[in-house]
């Protein structure tokens, strides 16, 4: 074994100045992370995670907005049925005018009597509230003749009135219209005492108009 004699290497000599950063360390390393390679003092890298984390943040948020103005339908898109969704824009919805609400108007209302004779006497039947005084005429008459009274006649029709009805004292029928209920039973009743008889008010019949 042979030696030698001299002076020991210094500590420079013995350790490898250290090798400096190239751009074939950075392809080597590039499949050891995912980010951004930065030289760091003894080799070392470090993945800058932290930029790549915000990238994904962006690409996600453009991603559900794009997805908020889209409407997807299974089974309706080119193939028509394969399953496959179709997204299309959501169109705004239209609000619909409201109609509009007609003001309040007076409604004319009709009544009528009509009277006949019974068996028992003299007899009477009346209709109200019907929108046209003719047809309350027709039908009281219609009404009269359905009972099987005989001489069916129509005795008073009115419109926007009130018609009253009473038996005197000699039972005889009296008809009388006018424009409300309470003045039509005073001025009946009136009208018998001018006669010089007495007289039962037996039924009204409101052809009054409305307001509505």
């Amino acid at each position: 074994m042979e030696a030698s004699k001299g002076p020991r290497p210094s500590s420079s000599e013995a350790t490898p100045n250290p090798k400096p950063w190239s751009v074939d360390d950075a392809q080597r390393n590039a499949g050891r992370c995912t980010g951004t390679l930065t030289p760091l003092v003894g080799h070392q890298q470090k993945c800058d995670f932290g930029t790549m984390r915000w990238f994904l943040l962006f690409g996600l948020v453009f991603a559900c907005t794009s997805q908020a103005n889209a409407q997807c339908r299974q089974g309706s898109g080119p193939d028509h049925g394969d399953g496959i969704p179709y997204c299309s824009q959501i169109e705004p919805e239209s609000t619909p005018s409201p109609h509009p609400v007609p003001p309040p108007q007076w409604q004319s209302f009709a009544a009528a009597v009509a009277w006949g004779d019974s068996n028992t006497g003299d007899a009477f039947i009346g209709v109200g509230k019907y929108f046209d005084e003719q047809l309350a005429r027709e039908k009281v008459l219609e009404k009269c003749n359905a009972k099987g009274w005989a001489n069916c006649a129509v005795a008073i029709s009115i419109t926007n009135g009130v018609v009253a009805v009473a038996r005197d004292s000699e039972r005889k029928l009296r008809v009388r219209s006018d424009v409300s209920v309470d003045a039509a039973r005073s001025n009946i009743v009136a009208k018998c005492e001018a006669d010089g008889v007495s007289c039962e008010v037996l039924a009204v019949y409101d052809g009054l108009q409305e307001y509505f």
